[in-house]
């Protein structure tokens, strides 16, 4: 897990103790210089379009098989005419997940960061996002998956306090939050273990 802020204050160890990486520098500078591929997982939760723009104009255009973006719909909307603006395309905007998330009802930062896990699951998968009472069929399709494996770790810009982290849950005594870090280890086969 990767988090990237420009701001030294938020961008902390402290703050951030179970990432992989801690990087202080401009987000749209810093994925500029890293391997995204295909299975490549980018969520950006600024609110802030001077953060927004840039970093998803970087993400867009890359390989990355999943970009996710937080903020309202009202955010989304001003968010689609400002990357249009800076030349982003129709196609491109369609690859952005805006609002971020599936609509499970939350209302904490923890079931935030689970609606958001929960939406990169699906797009992994190729699930819908709806509830299986409501849906007919297999739930596991027979035969090999056809499923589009996504790397881990997902990559939050800037880090936003509490989310949730699947290894373990920890309160910071600094925020009163719990880490803003999710982390998640999927197995090819179950007994798969790495």
């Amino acid at each position: 897990v990767s988090v990237c802020d420009a701001r030294p204050v938020f961008a902390t160890r402290k703050r951030f103790p179970d990432a992989d990486e801690v990087v202080v520098d401009w987000p749209h500078r810093w994925l500029g210089n890293q391997q995204v591929d295909e299975r490549t997982v980018i969520a950006v939760l600024t609110h802030d379009p001077k953060f927004d723009v840039p970093v998803l104009r970087v993400a867009l255009r890359s390989k990355a098989g999943y970009v996710g973006a937080m903020g309202s719909r009202g955010t989304h909307e001003d968010r689609l005419s400002r990357l249009k603006a800076a030349g982003i395309t129709d196609a491109e905007c369609d690859r952005l997940h805006s609002p971020i998330g599936l609509d499970l009802g939350a209302r904490t930062p923890e079931e935030t960061a689970i609606s958001i896990a929960a939406e990169i699951v699906a797009a992994r998968w190729g699930g819908s996002g709806s509830r299986l009472t409501g849906t007919t069929g297999p739930i596991h399709p027979a035969g090999p998956a056809a499923r589009r494996e996504l790397r881990w770790p997902v990559w939050f810009w800037p880090p936003v306090p509490a989310c949730v982290s699947a290894d373990r849950r920890r309160r910071s005594s600094s925020t009163g939050c719990a880490s803003s870090i999710v982390r998640f280890s999927y197995y090819a086969e179950p007994d798969a273990r790495r």
